[in-house]
């Protein structure tokens, strides 16, 4: 491990450890010795979810990579044939599925409501379930467009899981949906390159 992330864990774990309830306050499922430095990996992981708080550097390094995935992810778009693009070494197994299990789901336009709904959710969770050790990092926070048309920006943009982001932009890639974007977000050549010498 980098010594960046050793110093950034330590931090983590003494904030924890900091804001941890004293041992009369635990109830029957902590551990019965108290809470020792030496003991914190193992600890940290059984306490309640509600003990932590979200750390602002942990989700400003997310949304840093989340939003670098995204812009890769369209610079390509715009630099290449989406029909031609492979995105994982699964991608016809999960483009197949995809397909079966949600026939009439129109790529163009992703309603955010109707995909996080609890009827949503509900179909979407053995779909998502089907790729856990197939495809890598599957359940990863990935921005999505909303609208296949436009470019990511805070409004066109949702947070899904990465299958959910394979499974949408397969379908957008195989039936056409991403092709106009080369074109309509084709980088403008510099004007040095369109001047004649």
């Amino acid at each position: 491990m980098h010594r960046r992330e050793l110093a950034y864990q330590e931090r983590a774990i003494r904030r924890v450890e900091a804001t941890a309830p004293p041992m009369s306050t635990r109830t029957s499922w902590a551990l019965k010795k108290p809470w020792r430095y030496s003991d914190r990996s193992t600890d940290v992981l059984s306490r309640p979810a509600e003990e932590f708080e979200n750390d602002q550097t942990l989700e400003a390094m997310w949304a840093m990579k989340a939003f670098e995935h995204a812009e890769i992810y369209f610079n390509i778009l715009c630099s290449v044939d989406p029909r031609l693009l492979k995105l994982t070494p699964v991608d016809d197994t999960i483009y197949k599925i995809f397909r079966e299990e949600f026939p009439t789901l129109d790529v163009r336009i992703i309603n955010e409501d109707e995909l996080k709904s609890g009827k949503g959710k509900a179909k979407w969770r053995p779909f998502c379930e089907r790729f856990k050790k197939v495809v890598e990092d599957y359940s990863y926070g990935t921005l999505l467009r909303a609208d296949a048309s436009k470019d990511y920006t805070q409004e066109n943009s949702m947070l899904v899981t990465r299958i959910q982001f394979y499974a949408v932009e397969l379908a957008r890639n195989r039936e056409g949906v991403n092709d106009d974007i080369r074109w309509k977000f084709r980088p403008k050549p510099e004007e040095s390159e369109t001047k004649d010498v």
